[in-house]
């Protein structure tokens, strides 16, 4: 497996991240990486803590079984980014296949990553990569990331294939060199930087929590070179 270069990436749609979503020490199994992601898939593949682990379970149980994290019928951002020459946009994943999976009432707190693992084992995954063009700086406001952007304004317009090979991504290799890194949606491209108070927000929020969890974790933080190699 070879890992692209955060630094010689042109596209924050191949932009190499890795989970490490919890601050305190956790077990392996807790810890997520995969080849490649976009910044908006990561946000559907973190493992939860395990109180919102709990909030998830009890709002699963009052809505019945409800899909896992590669059978939505669509994903998308609710904080925009910038796509070159001052225009706004949010981002948006869907599945093109429309094999589902089912929640079990009582889920497991890494029942995302588990699924997952058992998902790309049995074959590959393809999303289409969707753009929502800002249109209307009022109705569809930078600042305010609880409005919906109306897609009556401005539809979703596929732009690119995110294609997830069959694969494992969970040996102990991967998981360690996850531990060295961070993820942070600010770190792109000028042209693609994040918008928004809560990007903003997120942007130390997230340094913060990538410095203490090596901290912790007692790892020095790595910048993938894209020559990196594991086990098949």
């Amino acid at each position: 497996m070879t890992w692209p270069s955060l630094d010689s990436c042109t596209d924050p749609a191949t932009m190499v991240t890795s989970i490490g979503a919890c601050a305190q020490r956790r077990p392996a199994a807790q810890v997520l990486s995969a080849k490649v992601m976009t910044p908006v898939l990561f946000a559907s593949l973190v493992t939860v803590s395990p109180a919102v682990a709990s909030l998830a379970r009890r709002e699963t149980r009052a809505r019945g079984a409800l899909s896992a994290w590669s059978s939505r019928s669509r994903w998308a951002c609710v904080a925009p980014f910038l796509l070159g020459g001052g225009q706004a946009v949010q981002y948006s994943l869907k599945p093109c296949s429309r094999a589902r999976t089912r929640i079990p009432s009582r889920p497991a707190e890494n029942y995302l990553r588990d699924v997952m693992i058992k998902t790309l084992e049995a074959g590959p995954w393809t999303f289409d990569f969707m753009v929502q063009v800002q249109t209307d700086p009022f109705l569809m406001p930078i600042e305010d990331a609880t409005v919906h952007w109306p897609e009556d304004l401005s539809r979703y317009v596929p732009v690119a294939r995110l294609r997830l090979p069959a694969q494992r991504f969970d040996s102990a290799e991967q998981l360690a060199f996850a531990d060295v890194l961070r993820y942070n949606p600010w770190h792109s491209l000028p042209e693609h930087k994040p918008l928004g108070n809560s990007n903003r927000a997120r942007k130390q929020m997230y340094w913060e929590l990538a410095r203490l969890r090596q901290a912790i974790n007692q790892v020095d933080h790595v910048e993938p070179r894209g020559e990196e190699q594991f086990p098949a």
